[in-house]
């Protein structure tokens, strides 16, 4: 079920500010201006799956006004039936901390049927992680598949790294790509369309 709720963000200087805790419902399409960070190819329901294709939504981020340092977050309260009501389920919660930057991609185009190879933007600043490239993405292609991981390459001498992914949609039509990147402390969501004819 769709959850549309209120919590708050607490400041060191007393002050506090609400923010709008928003998802759809987890089988269902995003909404509230949530983009999906992760979609599965079914769930499980007892000894088998069905037709439900869980995701985990991504939220508008909220900007923390300048001068203030977040001392703690107040998540509401649900009270009722969850079978009826439903709950949210906070998993994470991401701080950008030295501003890792996602530079989307300009528009594409691609043939039905046949496989395209995709510029999924560059990657830079952040605190990239010890493990090689420092740097992780995930793709959403905008046509149902699940979601799948992405290249990324090493960083280079510029301090960027670039994202790139392969792909072939069955059917003509506009799509929009949602690339979810990572580094060792922070998410970024970029977007952009694809034109396949």
């Amino acid at each position: 079920r769709d959850q549309d709720t209120m919590g708050r963000v607490n400041f060191t200087d007393g002050t506090s500010v609400d923010y709008p805790i928003q998802y759809g419902d987890w089988c269902g399409s995003a909404k509230f201006g949530n983009v999906i960070a992760l979609e599965m190819a079914y769930r499980l329901n007892g000894t088998g799956t069905d037709g439900c294709h869980p995701k985990f939504f991504a939220t508008a981020p909220l900007t923390i006004p300048s001068g203030k340092t977040v001392t703690s977050v107040t998540l509401p309260t649900q009270t009722g039936d969850p079978s009826s009501a439903g709950r949210i389920h906070v998993f994470a919660v991401a701080d950008n901390g030295a501003a890792l930057e996602l530079a989307a991609p300009a528009d594409q185009t691609a043939t039905a049927g046949t496989s395209a190879d995709l510029d999924l933007g560059a990657l830079s600043g952040g605190i990239p992680a010890g493990d090689g490239n420092g740097y992780a993405a995930r793709v959403q292609w905008g046509d149902g598949t699940v979601t799948e991981d992405a290249a990324v390459s090493a960083i280079g001498a510029d301090g960027t790294a670039t994202i790139s992914g392969s792909h072939t949609w069955a059917k003509s039509g506009t799509y929009t790509v949602h690339v979810l990147a990572s580094d060792s402390r922070s998410d970024v969501i970029a977007s952009f369309t694809v034109t396949v004819t």
